[in-house]
């Protein structure tokens, strides 16, 4: 995560801003300084940061050269073949953050305007 958004992420607990990873195995909260009276706003801004997170991690592990080189060449039949097989890997990653954007609206989050820039570059 960038330090202003790691920054940003007061109600997360557990989460290490320097590799966007829970530290000792701990939950992830976003509790209210409150809980008996959150609101339905302080719960969608609790969601919404969690899903904020999740994409961050999800994006840095898509943008991986190992995975996307290691399925070009699968893809493209061998070395050789690895720049077609790139174009596969694309339009597969394009899939899947599209799938995901469309699941999210289902459940009534969108987050298309929202969207981390590591996945939005699959779109």
């Amino acid at each position: 995560l960038q330090p202003t958004v790691a920054h940003s992420l007061c109600r997360l607990k557990g989460l290490d801003p320097a590799t966007s990873r829970l530290r000792n195995s701990s939950m992830v909260s976003c509790s209210s300084s409150r809980p008996e009276r959150s609101t339905c706003s302080e719960s969608k801004q609790c969601r919404k940061l969690l899903l904020t997170v999740a994409e961050a991690v999800q994006a840095r592990e898509l943008n991986d050269p190992v995975l996307s080189e290691s399925l070009a060449v699968i893809f493209g039949g061998g070395l050789e073949g690895a720049q077609a097989g790139m174009v596969t890997v694309r339009r597969l990653m394009s899939d899947f953050v599209g799938q995901y954007l469309r699941y999210a609206e289902q459940l009534g989050i969108s987050r298309g305007d929202s969207l981390s820039g590591g996945l939005a570059r699959f779109l």
